[in-house]
């Protein structure tokens, strides 16, 4: 009897295997967490950034992650800026960059870090200003290696960030995720296996080189801008033309109108002389020149004829 009980549960255990190994292959087409990154990743359109963490004199690992810019191209943009440093200092007077940080946190399901201004977790800053807003919950927290933003509040993202070593299912719709990593994730894992107290690691670990590896550039923020400025403007010139062809199908031009009424007096005019009245000086002009010319017409062919 356990015999066959444990040959039914290898045997549902095998099936859970298959269709989870199904849902995976269906997921990896649609899922851009689990596509392969392209040969070409040098070129991708997309950002490729690096975090080198150490902890002491001693070097960790590096965290290879691609951002999503076709997906959250604000909060990407933020995140490359933030890994170069080209931004200058923000609205705190620290410098926009990770390089110096630290990841101040290590919980169940991440790894966090990205106060640059604080370096525990209470603070941040970004190159939209102190604060932006949550972009979009598209992308779930589906596994390890999804990078998201860390937000105190709604629409509270600065600079903080977390990677996940496990699926955090209660994060999304709360947290915009917009990346993966695409190599070391064996650097997060370590990260996670560190002794922590109260969620903070014993030792410090911080972020001491990072960067942008493919050599096609993001977006700036100008450029970012100026894309929603002419978004915005394409947007009021549609609804103007559209508004305007709304009132000329409601409201017919003035040539139309003119027409319309020389039409309408001509009846009138016709309908007075029908029923006996005197018709104005000029009408009556017009019709005795008419008759004059009929007269003539009618002599000059009783002459030839």
């Amino acid at each position: 009897m356990e015999r066959r009980q444990g040959a039914t549960y290898l045997l549902a255990q095998t099936r859970k295997a298959e269709e989870a190994l199904k849902k995976k292959e269906i997921d990896a087409k649609t899922n851009p967490l689990i596509q392969p990154l392209p040969q070409d990743w040098e070129t991708w359109p997309n950002p490729i950034v690096y975090l080198v963490v150490s902890q002491g004199k001693k070097d960790i690992g590096k965290i290879v992650l691609e951002l999503f810019a076709n997906i959250c191209p604000l909060t990407a943009e933020n995140f490359r800026c933030l890994c170069t440093g080209e931004e200058g200092k923000g609205n705190s007077g620290t410098q926009l960059r990770y390089a110096g940080s630290i990841f101040h946190r290590i919980t169940a399901t991440s790894v966090q870090g990205g106060d640059i201004v604080s370096f525990n977790g209470t603070d941040g800053d970004s190159i939209y200003g102190t604060r932006f807003a949550h972009e979009n919950f598209t992308l779930r927290h589906t596994g390890p290696g999804v990078l998201s933003m860390i937000s105190n509040g709604p629409d509270a993202n600065n600079s903080q960030f977390l990677i996940t070593h496990a699926a955090a299912p209660a994060l999304d719709g709360k947290q915009t995720a917009f990346g993966r990593v695409v190599d070391g994730l064996s650097t997060v894992r370590k990260l996670a296996l560190l002794s922590v107290v109260d969620s903070c690691p014993l030792d410090t670990v911080v972020v001491s080189e990072a960067g942008q590896m493919n050599r096609t550039p993001s977006k700036t923020r100008a450029q970012i801008e100026r894309e929603e400025e002419l978004r915005a403007l394409d947007r009021e010139r549609v609804a103007k033309e559209k508004e305007d062809e709304r009132k000329n199908e409601l409201e017919p031009d003035d040539e139309f109108l003119t027409a319309l009424k020389d039409k309408v007096r001509r009846q009138v005019k016709r309908k007075v002389v029908a029923v006996g009245e005197e018709p104005d000086a000029e009408e009556a002009d017009e019709a005795e020149r008419i008759k004059d010319a009929k007269k003539i017409v009618k002599k000059s062919r009783r002459r030839f004829f």
